[in-house]
Formats: structure tokens, sequence, C-alpha cells
């Protein structure tokens, strides 16, 4: 297969950022550099929805790129070398299985990424990792929209809860998560590709949405009439500049707000059904 390259030139503390809101195009892989970092993407995905996330990142992080083609690259090495296990605190850790044990942590996550998006060093996903310490899942359904590796449907499970269903449009997300929740052995865990077009009509008592602003506006009721009365809905993806914008769509859609946390450039949203 051919891949196109993005030799991305930016402020490596905006690195992170960047990768984040490039994940919303179907890149495959992230590759951190001294002084910027690859993207890379199968060339017949690199198309005109592709060009433009990516200028849209641009009109709100800086940074420069210069697209090439590559060969196949050994994508195990990429990941391996750029994943680092992270804890929070006695709470959650999260490894790869090529890793030794986190010793000294209530949960313990074992997560090899591939090439789907989200370990639990992005922002967006620590917050939503570090919210669910206080949440009571046992005996609850849980919905994880957009699940990428699976790490909060696996973690759910860990928790308690009785059902969990996880789904994501990108099918190398879905198969990633099957791989995980085998590897962490918390079945059942129904994994499903595509989007809310293929959840059963049912009920769920707490809802994970870790996306990206554009998908939440559009899809927030819809998710509200999956929510129980008296639901939770976590949303995270979101920059804290778009804050106001969910709120609002939030209100719009019946939702009541609770809280909200930050972390670096980004928020992420508590609500009641």
């Amino acid at each position: 297969m051919e891949y196109t390259c993005l030799d991305i030139e930016c402020d490596p503390a905006a690195l992170e950022l960047i990768f984040a809101l490039l994940s919303s195009a179907p890149f495959e892989a992230f590759e951190e550099e001294e002084t910027g970092g690859k993207a890379f993407i199968l060339s017949e995905l690199w198309d005109d929805a592709a060009r433009q996330t990516v200028a849209d990142a641009q009109n709100l992080v800086p940074f420069t790129f210069s697209a090439r083609i590559v060969a196949d690259e050994n994508w195990n090495a990429i990941w391996e070398a750029g994943f680092q296990p992270i804890r929070m605190g006695d709470f959650c850790g999260i490894r790869a299985s090529f890793h030794d044990p986190m010793p000294g942590v209530r949960h313990e996550l074992v997560i090899d990424p591939k090439m789907a998006f989200g370990t639990g060093h992005h922002e967006t996903t620590s917050m939503m990792v570090e919210a669910m310490e206080e949440i009571d899942f046992k005996g609850k359904r849980v919905f994880d929209f957009g699940c990428g590796t699976g790490v909060l449907a696996i973690l759910a499970r860990k928790l308690g809860a009785e059902e969990v269903l996880a789904i994501d449009y990108d099918p190398a997300s879905t198969e990633n998560t099957i791989e995980n929740v085998q590897l962490n052995k918390v079945e059942p865990v129904e994994v499903l590709e595509g989007t809310l077009d293929v959840v059963p009509h049912q009920l769920f008592a707490v809802i994970l949405a870790n996306i990206n602003r554009n998908v939440l506006m559009d899809t927030l009721p819809d998710l509200k009439t999956l929510l129980e009365p008296g639901g939770l809905l976590l949303l995270s993806g979101i920059l804290i500049r778009d804050q106001p914008l969910l709120l609002e769509r939030a209100a719009e859609t019946g939702l009541i707000f609770e809280s909200a946390q930050t972390k670096g450039d980004w928020c992420m949203l508590r609500f009641r059904g």
C-alpha cells in the first residue's frame, strides 16, 4: 500500500495538539521529531476532505508541512517508539504489552494502540479516565462513542459496568478495540463499526464521547435520546474556545450542564439527561 507522509514543522510544544486535530482525518500513524513530526495517511485517502482537516488545523495552530509519498512503513516500530506507560495516581495505569507491569495502581489497562488514536496520553482521554474514578459503573449499561483503542470501554468494564457498547467509524479502531478487549480479558464488550445509526435502540446510564467538536455538535440530540433519564454524559475532544458552542447546543437538546474540567487547551463537559 502506498502512503503519504506529511512532514510537519511547528513549535514542538504544539505538536500534540496538532496530532489531535489531525486525528479526525484517517491518518494512521504519527511520529514525533525534534522540530516537528510526521503524519501518515493512505495516499488514496489524501483527498480534499483530509486536506481541509489539515487546513482547519492550521487555522487553529500555526504549522507548515510538505507531503511526500513513502514506502510501506514498519508501523509497530513507530508506535512502540512513541508509546510510554502513563498512570493517573493510584487509580489507573495504561501500558503496552511490551512494557513491564505497573505496580501500585488499582486498575491496569494493557493497550496496544497500533494505528488507532487514544492511549490515555492526550488530555482529552486522560480527563475522561480521571473522571471515571468518581463514577459508579456497577451494573450499568455504558456506551463508548468514538472508542479509538477501547481505553474507556475497557476501564468501564473493569469498574463494574454490566454491559458496554463501543463504536467507531474507523475500522482500524474497532479492530484494535476488539484486540485490546481480549488482551485485558474484559469480555463481553460489544464493538461495532459505524456511526450512531448502528447503535441498537436502548438506553444507557453512562455515555462517554471523546471525539471532536463537529461530531459532538451534530450528534448531541441523538446522544440525548440514548441517555437514560438522569443518566450521565461526558464529552471530550473539545477545545476550550469551543466550550460555549457545546454548552449552547446541549441546552437546546435539554441536557443539564453539571461541570467542566480543563487540561491544556482542552475541556471535558459533564451533563445529566
